[in-house]
């Protein structure tokens, strides 16, 4: 085989390899910006659905707080702690964003304990047992709270949250109409965030 043959399937060789790096980059591009529009539609979908609530339960703020892991105690036991991921507020009132991060579960065992119950019964900020909870309630002028788990797998991952900071608004609360609005937002917010971390999985 003389060298211009050589060349020429030399030439083809690069052109076919050019060809294929092109493709992988263009579908990796593809994705990825199929993997941002998917987050977006969802956190902005999880926003609505917070922001409804709200609305509907006419109540100051609506929230959802997510359990994590964060660093380790001496003995190598891992901190379990939570973080307010998202929050819809009514005009004037304060965001609890930046305080709610990074809190210690073990300070907070009263309020798992109504995780467990399970139940979106209307509860006074004074009659919430725990002088830790209580008084963080109180530092955000809430007076009274409902609120329901969230779970992936069985396994409580955070909760959903809404929060009355006036008297008037807590007690025209209609618990029934509340507890069915707030059990119908939980499990909105459950598919989505499952299909948030169906996206991850599937990286």
């Amino acid at each position: 085989m003389d060298l211009l043959n050589w060349f020429n399937i030399g030439v083809a060789s690069v052109a076919v390899i050019t060809g294929v790096i092109y493709a992988i980059k263009q579908k990796y591009k593809k994705h990825k910006r199929k993997k941002s529009n998917n987050f977006w539609k969802i956190h902005t979908d999880i926003h609505e659905i917070l922001t409804e609530l709200r609305v509907k339960a006419n109540c100051a703020r609506t929230q959802i707080v997510q359990f994590h892991n964060g660093e380790y105690f001496m003995d190598g036991v891992s901190m379990r702690k939570f973080s307010l991921t998202h929050e819809s507020i009514n005009k004037g009132i304060s965001s609890e964003a930046d305080k709610i991060q990074n809190l210690l579960v073990s300070r907070f065992v009263p309020l798992l304990n109504v995780l467990f119950d399970d139940n979106p019964k209307i509860i006074l900020t004074e009659e919430v047992d725990g002088n830790c909870w209580k008084g963080f309630l109180e530092s955000g002028n809430v007076v009274a709270i409902a609120v329901l788990p969230l779970k992936h797998k069985g396994f409580i991952t955070g909760y959903v949250m809404c929060q009355w900071c006036s008297w008037e608004k807590a007690i025209a609360a209609e618990e029934d109409l509340v507890g069915s609005k707030l059990i119908n937002s939980r499990n909105l917010i459950q598919i989505n965030l499952s299909y948030q971390l169906r996206g991850k999985e599937n990286l």
